[in-house]
């Protein structure tokens, strides 16, 4: 018996589905340790952050990538849609900060994201914020390396970066 794609799709919908676009997450996410970075630690960043009169924000790194395809384009029926570009892989990477209240800074940076870039970045957005600031940032090599920790050290507590759980992209649902 063979049943019409109309039909397929209709008795889909009538279980509740639709087609969507999933989210990815990396399978060595952890939600419980996230939880506990949201109830344990953050908690004490943000005491810390009163404490001192200090702004939290929130920074992470991207690149964007020449050669990424994403989205669709239009094609006959049965015939596969062939988009020419150029081999080449370039794009700009870039660094941002946002704080909870929605203040935004970021930097495009010339090439793959470094200490010494880190630490002028931080810079910057203790001298915009005219005090200390705490950063949160993920688990990037660049974040735990030793230039950045003797940075942050040199300070004498007027600059901390707090590190997120590895794999926790997203926001916690009651923020």
């Amino acid at each position: 018996m063979e049943i019409a794609e109309a039909s397929v799709a209709r008795r889909v919908r009538k279980q509740g589905l639709s087609p969507r676009r999933p989210l990815y997450r990396a399978d060595q996410h952890d939600p419980e340790r996230v939880e506990r970075w949201w109830t344990r630690e953050y908690p004490r960043s943000r005491a810390e952050a009163r404490r001192a009169g200090a702004p939290i924000c929130f920074a992470d790194e991207s690149a964007v990538r020449s050669d990424h395809h994403a989205g669709t384009t239009w094609a006959a029926v049965g015939a596969t849609p062939v988009v020419t570009a150029t081999g080449a892989r370039c794009g700009p990477h870039l660094i941002s900060a946002v704080a909870p209240g929605g203040a935004l800074r970021f930097r495009s940076l010339p090439d793959t994201l470094t200490a010494p870039q880190v630490i002028d970045v931080c810079r910057r957005i203790r001298t915009d914020a005219g005090r200390p600031v705490i950063r949160i940032v993920d688990g990037h090599a660049v974040h735990r390396c030793r230039a950045v920790a003797c940075y942050v050290a040199s300070a004498k507590g007027q600059r901390r970066l707090g590190l997120l759980p590895p794999y926790s992209p997203q926001l916690h649902p009651d923020e």
